[in-house]
């Protein structure tokens, strides 16, 4: 590579995709290192932690109030009776918990917000025997998969359901 004043560099010296960079030095293995140019992402934006905690200053200017908690309602819900092996099968690929039986009944239940999916299934536990295939609280909506026999997935349902229509908030 010729340079302007005349002098011959190594072949790829100098170059932005080199090891050897204009501003800063190169370490034995190649990596170069920057003094003083901030953030490695080079925007200037500060570290976590690094500026003053907003929330204190923000959370006594706008106290919770207990009416101002999202009510909880079910979005849907499905019962899935004699349950055919290739569903179970489908259902098993993703189930973290319990496996499904072929055979068994099944209970979708989804609560919105998503949180509160974890008190129905608490509450369906309570009410009958069953087992947890699968239980997702995050994001808008709520969803857990229940399996049991088709009498517990009703008794288990009614609970769920119960809990979550006659929930109330309380202050903390």
């Amino acid at each position: 590579m010729r340079q302007a004043n005349g002098t011959v560099s190594p072949k790829g010296a100098g170059s932005p995709n080199s090891a050897v960079s204009r501003r800063g030095t190169v370490s034995p293995n190649g990596a170069g290192s920057r003094r003083g140019a901030g953030p490695p992402h080079g925007r200037g934006l500060p570290h976590a932690g690094s500026g003053p905690a907003a929330g204190p200053g923000v959370w006594p200017a706008v106290p919770p109030r207990v009416a101002d908690v999202m009510r909880p309602q079910v979005e849907s819900f499905q019962v899935i009776t004699n349950v055919d092996p290739y569903q179970a099968q489908l259902i098993n690929r993703m189930s973290r918990g319990a496996l499904l039986v072929p055979g068994r009944t099944l209970l979708v239940l989804e609560v919105s917000p998503a949180a509160y999916v974890t008190l129905a299934v608490n509450e369906a536990e309570k009410a009958a025997n069953l087992e947890l295939i699968h239980l997702s609280n995050v994001g808008r909506f709520g969803r857990a998969l229940l399996s049991g026999s088709e009498s517990e997935i009703l008794a288990a349902r009614d609970a769920a359901i119960d809990a979550i229509e006659n929930f109330q908030p309380q202050k903390v």
